[in-house]
């Protein structure tokens, strides 16, 4: 699949091939339909994340259908349509949760960080073909 990699600050993206990921226990792959770049992914691409690491994939809002799964995942089916923003989970139960702060949730699953952006484990390989793999979710939790 094709990718687009920053490789430094404010250097411009590359048209990168990479290999299809599988998706492990937990996970799917998605075949992206569209994706947002936010103003967190220009703060990246422009260096004010201190944090920050290269090379990355920028673009963590997307959305989707589901092309394969991995072992244990009962939901969502291959063909579903999907959808994964920033905030990727959280405990539902803390008070931060409770009052709808889920992004100060000390147990807080994000799909990207300032440091990995789309190339993390949880959205990995996001492209203009549209490929990636997300961190399982449990509907019923």
């Amino acid at each position: 699949m094709l990718t687009a990699v920053a490789t430094g600050v404010n250097e411009p993206l590359t048209i990168t091939e990479r290999e299809v990921p599988e998706p492990g226990p937990g996970e799917v792959l998605v075949k992206i339909t569209a994706c947002g770049i936010c103003y967190t992914d220009l703060d990246l691409l422009q260096g004010h994340w201190p944090i920050a690491s290269f090379p990355v994939v920028p673009g963590h809002e997307i959305t989707g259908v589901v092309a394969a799964t991995g072992p244990a995942v009962s939901w969502p089916q291959v063909g579903a349509r999907v959808g994964a923003q920033f905030l990727g989970d959280s405990c539902r139960h803390c008070d931060y949760c409770v009052r709808g702060d889920q992004i100060l949730c000390a147990n807080v699953i994000l799909n990207a960080t300032p440091s990995t952006s789309a190339a993390a484990a949880t959205l990995t390989g996001l492209a203009p073909d549209g490929t990636l793999v997300l961190v399982g979710y449990d509907p019923d939790r």
